[in-house]
């Protein structure tokens, strides 16, 4: 119930979108908990979107809503 209830919140707020990936070191190694940023970047500023370290296999998912990005630099 609880995944419902955050899945109907993060409707609310737009659209859902996604970074994801898996990090890997030089000899193609899971690289395990490394700490993942997102940010969306303006002319004169940038706002941090989520932050995910990378599981036991590297991988990491962020997810965000079009209201967190639409933010606009008012001073451009």
């Amino acid at each position: 119930m609880k995944t419902s209830e955050t899945h109907n919140e993060n409707m609310s707020q737009g659209k859902l979108y996604k970074v994801y990936g898996t990090l890997r070191n030089e000899f193609q190694k899971p690289m395990e908990g490394v700490i993942v940023k997102t940010y969306d970047k303006d002319i004169r500023s940038e706002q941090a979107l989520g932050e995910k370290h990378t599981n036991e296999a590297g991988y990491y998912l962020i997810e965000y809503t079009r209201k967190q990005f639409a933010r606009t630099d008012k001073k451009a």
